[in-house]
Formats: C-alpha cells, structure tokens, sequence
C-alpha cells in the first residue's frame, strides 16, 4: 500500500497543451522535480498522473501524459499533489520527520535562548513559507523566531522547556 505525502497543489490551467502551474513544498521541490509520477487528490481519491514534464519560469509547471487540453487541467486546478514516501530520498524523509517534531506540541513550553539568556512562552506554532516560527510572548512582548533543528540544544518534555542557541539579534528584531 502506498502512504502518501502532500507535496504541494496544482494551481491553474496554463496555455492551450493541458499544463498545469503547481505550488510545491519547499522541503520536497527538489526531489519532485525527479518523480515520474505524482498523485492528485480528485474526488475522494489519489490519482496518479505520469509526468511528461516539469518546467521552472520563476514559476513550476507541469504537463502530464494523459492531460492534453486546458479543459481537462481545469478540472484539476486547485487540488492537492501527493507522492509516495518510498520514492523520496530517506535524508529527506528524516529532514520532514524532524519538523514535524519540532513543530508539534511546542505550545506552552518556556523557550529558553542559550546565547542571549532571554526566554519567552511559546504561544503558537506557525508555518511560514519554507519554515515554522514559534510565536513567543515575553514580558509585554510579543515576536516570531525560526524553530530549526540547528537551533535546538535540548527539549525537556517534563519541564516544559525547549533550549536554543539562536543568532545574535534575533531578540531585538
């Protein structure tokens, strides 16, 4: 059985030739980019579509084999992409795993800056494009640092502490 990872969302129908402009995940760009299949998610299931081609303008997009014609793209537009995890590289599967980890169950714990001594509550988890930022509230204050695995010394999950070492004057931004 294959489990699926979303990999990104088919946007619009572009051009007469049944291309479709994607969005894909940051993480997962790269290894998209050499997949010969991906799956849309089209009325409750993963369709796969092999890939003829993909093109980067600034902007991706992609032909399938079986869609010729922009009606046919329409009809796919707004839709979740997934791919299979077996396919994906396991540096990039560990690298995911390690941000879901990150990004979990954070809220509440007392984050704590090694480099500066400051410390703050962490209030929210939030993805931002390419990362995740915890929302901490210190003092009367309230701010956006990167949650990354370089930055994290150590999580006490029983103190409800998460310790890291930060670059210089992420606390006075």
């Amino acid at each position: 059985m294959i489990e699926f990872i979303k990999a990104g969302k088919t946007l619009k129908a572009h051009g007469l030739n049944g291309e479709l402009e994607i969005d894909l995940d940051p993480d997962l760009r790269q290894d998209i980019l050499k997949q010969k299949v991906l799956f849309i998610y089209h009325e409750g299931n993963h369709i796969p579509f092999f890939i003829e081609k993909i093109r980067d303008d600034g902007r991706f997009f992609v032909k399938f084999e079986d869609v010729q014609d922009p009606e046919y793209a329409k009809v796919l537009s707004h839709k979740d992409i997934f791919t299979d995890v077996a396919k994906l590289p396991k540096t990039t599967i560990k690298k995911m795993d390690v941000s879901k980890k990150e990004s979990a169950g954070l809220e509440g714990y007392l984050l704590i800056d090694q480099q500066s001594g400051n410390s703050g509550k962490i209030i929210s988890i939030q993805e931002f494009p390419g990362q995740w930022m915890a929302e901490i509230q210190s003092g009367l204050r309230t701010f956006h640092i990167p949650i990354h695995e370089d930055f994290i010394i150590h999580l006490d999950p029983e103190k409800m502490e998460i310790t890291v070492q930060l670059p210089d004057g992420i606390w006075d931004l």
